[in-house]
């Protein structure tokens, strides 16, 4: 018998085949990072521009005050749709709810100033009664009344004029505020 003798060298194989899984290797790591990119891409459009576009619709209501103003409605029936839905809704309600209080407001005013009035008018009332029933002459009513109607009544002056009937003359009683005689 006799005694076979072999002998390889695999270097240059495992070369070939380290360069082969290498590319192999690259070609997935470059085609994974364009999917990555393209999906990206749609995810933003899909995803991110609606959600970004919904902040600033809330950004500009925050800022301007206008609860009218509605984001755009769009992916309807995912999570983004309902989501901008019930903002939409909410924004209705604000609305809503902000022209209500204005309303109240504008009517509590109006009360406010009729109040106003009645208590002015009404002290205008019992300041002339206290004249009528607790001075001593008529002068010093005549004088109190005139005196009443430029505090409570918003006159800029008041006078009180008699007449003399024997010299059918009119004679100046009372007056009271800027221009008194």
């Amino acid at each position: 018998l006799g005694t076979l003798y072999l002998r390889s060298d695999y270097r240059e194989t495992f070369f070939e085949l380290l360069r082969f899984y290498s590319l192999v290797i690259a070609g997935v790591m470059v085609a994974s990072i364009a999917l990555a990119v393209l999906i990206s891409g749609r995810l933003r459009r899909i995803i991110t521009d609606p959600i970004l576009s919904l902040a600033q619709t809330a950004q500009n209501v925050g800022a301007m005050k206008d609860y009218s103003i509605r984001a755009a409605r769009i992916n309807q029936g995912d999570e983004l749709g309902r989501l901008t839905e019930g903002f939409n809704q909410m924004l209705r309600q604000i609305q809503s709810q902000d022209s209500a209080l204005q309303t109240a407001q504008k009517q509590l005013a109006r009360q406010v100033e009729e109040l106003k009035e009645r208590a002015r008018l009404a002290t205008f009332d019992a300041v002339v009664g206290l004249a009528l029933t607790r001075s001593d002459s008529l002068e010093e009513i005549l004088q109190k009344c005139t005196q009443a109607g430029v505090d409570y009544l918003g006159a800029a002056f008041a006078h009180i004029w008699t007449l003399n009937q024997p010299e059918r003359v009119l004679e100046l009683q009372a007056s009271a505020g800027a221009h008194p005689h």
